[in-house]
């Protein structure tokens, strides 16, 4: 909203990273906005690896190998980029926050030095509380991910490894299928290491 407003055009680029795990409601919302904005362009990268499979082989994402990112969200979103404009690069706006986490906290409002080449990284909200976000969704009469209606503070995927206990209980509750998939891979990928 604040980046079509600001150049005053609906035809930006929108680009959804999906890990193949996302929250259920997040693929909801996405099909809502592209209902409600059928004339903004919208890309969906996606890895070609099945998350599933390559946690069997390797293991499951953890705090200190956690693989699932570059695999899943970084390097197809990094392929996309590149075919897009090879070579030249682009300008790409995103939400992220300090507030969001300490490791957050020290990211600049415009990078050049990060995970994915040629891209310039603008974070027009990196500043922004939580009420603030709010503020300007509630204000301006935004849809927004009905997740957070439930109680989450954050909405990515659903096995991340950085996942509060918090989430871990409201994921557990509200997408109890998908949670007692985790569960089971885990179990059994357990049973398979002697752990």
């Amino acid at each position: 909203h604040l980046t079509m407003t600001a150049v005053g055009r609906s035809d930006v680029l929108h680009i959804f990273a999906d890990t193949s795990i996302e929250f259920p409601d997040t693929y909801d919302y996405l099909k809502e906005f592209q209902r409600r904005h059928p004339l903004t362009p919208f890309i969906r990268s996606r890895s070609k690896l099945d998350f599933f499979k390559t946690a069997r082989q390797i293991g499951p994402p953890s705090r200190i190998l956690r693989w699932c990112c570059t695999t899943h969200k970084t390097n197809p979103l990094s392929g996309l980029i590149d075919s897009i404009s090879p070579g030249k690069g682009v300008l790409t706006f995103d939400g992220v926050r300090k507030a969001e986490s300490s490791r957050r906290a020290d990211y600049p409002r415009i990078s050049d030095k990060h995970k994915i080449a040629r891209e310039i990284l603008a974070r027009p909200i990196i500043e922004w509380s939580d009420l603030e976000v709010w503020l300007h969704i509630l204000i301006h009469q935004l849809p927004f991910n009905r997740a957070y209606k439930f109680g989450f503070r954050r909405v990515g995927c659903l096995y991340c490894p950085f996942n509060s206990n918090w989430s871990q209980n409201m994921i557990r509750y509200r997408y109890h299928a998908k949670d007692k998939k985790w569960q089971r891979f885990l179990l059994e990928q357990a049973k398979r290491m002697n752990h």
